[in-house]
């Protein structure tokens, strides 16, 4: 399974409504559709982002599914009188102005752009999410969530400076209250509106940099250890979402196959997969001493992806082409 996703600048939604869904995909999968900056509501600004999941040739069904998102974080306190919230969790109650039907309506306006899902930054797990997923639910879109920073990274007793870059404990503590705060029903399902989860963004330039994909892999492998357990004590049930680590388009010199020669160089990104990769199907491999089965956990629910603001043609010549044959049954996503 295969999922592309690019970035575009801002567009005014009254232009973009105009566009069919046939000529959204043509300006915005492999030319790049380039807009400009522009206002949805007041003061809104959207970064746009067109995905498109397939299945490749060698998996069971031939069938394809067009997703088309928006990375949403609105900039409020530009002047007075503007919108404000005190944080960047642009799912919390507190922004509910942004983005409820009853005030600025920013989720109806990224389904009227053609957005079937929308992905967040900012997590707070202390703040309810259940009302925006309820939101986006009734406009049959689903949410890309990330992980905070904070436990990473920021806090007193960060996995980097406390624990010797083993997440486990901080992330479990952490996805338990995202799951107690919205992202888990009452039934013990997960919200219908929940897509994805990003373990963490940018891990290989901030654990604590892309030189040293041991610590980064041991980060992201005992975090999903952590989320794992977190839903086993929380009695998740039914349908379970995806995991993701969103890498930077970055070559990594100090990962697996670096010597190889992709198209001229090294290929940006694949190295990071696939130091990932091996670290899912052999944790002791990194340093650490697995909970859960995470080499299943791997097969079944996770999909690589990575940020980049690369032309399109640059990512099919120099990624995608190659990722096929390195990875053939694992989606990937690019922001």
């Amino acid at each position: 399974m295969l999922g592309c996703c690019c970035c575009c600048g801002c567009v005014q939604a009254h232009q973009a409504n105009r566009r069919s869904a046939r000529e959204f995909d043509r300006s915005m999968f492999w030319p790049i559709y380039r807009g400009h900056t522009g206002q949805l509501g007041p003061h809104a600004r959207f970064w746009l982002l067109a995905v498109l999941v397939h299945t490749v040739a060698s998996m069971p069904t031939a069938a394809e599914e067009l997703i088309k998102g928006i990375s949403y974080g609105p900039n409020p306190c530009l002047q007075r009188g503007e919108l404000c919230i005190q944080q960047d969790d642009f799912m919390a109650p507190a922004a509910k102005p942004f983005w409820g039907s009853r005030f600025r309506g920013d989720l109806q306006v990224m389904k009227a752009l053609g957005a079937n899902h929308v992905r967040l930054y900012g997590n707070n797990p202390a703040n309810s999410h259940r009302n925006f997923l309820d939101e986006a639910n009734v406009l049959s879109m689903k949410a890309i969530v990330g992980m905070s920073d904070y436990p990473y990274t920021q806090s007193p007793d960060s996995c980097m400076a406390t624990t010797n870059y083993d997440c486990y404990s901080q992330i479990k503590v952490q996805y338990a209250m995202n799951l107690k705060n919205g992202f888990m029903l009452e039934d013990g399902s997960y919200h219908p509106a929940l897509g994805h989860v990003i373990v963490i963004n940018e891990p290989d330039l901030k654990l604590p940099g892309i030189s040293s994909p041991l610590f980064w892999c041991k980060g992201i492998v005992s975090a999903v250890d952590g989320m794992l357990d977190a839903e086993k004590e929380a009695g998740v049930k039914g349908p379970l979402v995806n995991f993701t680590a969103t890498f930077s388009y970055a070559i990594c010199d100090s990962c697996l196959n670096a010597e190889k020669n992709f198209n001229g160089g090294p290929a940006p990104g694949l190295g990071q997969m696939e130091e990932l990769r091996a670290a899912f199907l052999n944790p002791i491999s990194v340093g650490y001493v697995a909970r859960n089965d995470l080499a299943a956990v791997y097969h079944s629910r996770f999909t690589n992806s990575f940020n980049t603001a690369n032309p399109a043609d640059d990512i099919k010549g120099k990624f995608l082409f190659f990722y096929e044959q390195l990875f053939h049954k694992v989606p990937v996503m690019i922001g």
